[in-house]
């Protein structure tokens, strides 16, 4: 399942998919990365996730900190700042990284919830 999902370059996988990955814990160590900027992400989250907004001057190098061999779930507001975020992380050699389609408007469209617990 695992090699599956991040075959494809920067794939974006659907709200109901990433849903059952998260719930299911098929991906070991899944890190969820939200690209908005702290005053989004401070109104609602994927649980877990960790907030390193794209418009940041030091995006590069919080995304540097990261293990380059992790898996990455990477999301925004609609999937535009998203995809942006895993073409620059991906040039900056990782290799793992996955995208939520729609970002978390898909997500909460999909009907599944949000963490109000966002620091």
């Amino acid at each position: 399942m695992k090699a599956d999902v991040f075959a494809a370059n920067n794939p974006l996988i659907a709200p109901s998919e990433i849903n059952r990955i998260l719930t299911d814990k098929t991906i070991n160590n899944l890190q969820i990365i939200d690209v908005r900027t702290p005053s989004e992400f401070a109104v609602g989250c994927l649980p877990g996730a960790k907030n390193i907004d794209l418009k940041s001057p030091d995006f590069l190098s919080q995304i540097g900190e990261l293990d380059k061999n992790g898996y990455y779930l990477v999301y925004c507001k609609s999937g535009v700042r998203s995809d942006q975020a895993a073409t620059e992380i991906k040039q900056a050699g990782f290799n793992n990284i996955i995208q939520l389609k729609g970002g978390i408007t898909g997500w909460t469209t999909a009907g599944y919830s949000l963490s109000y617990n966002c620091k």
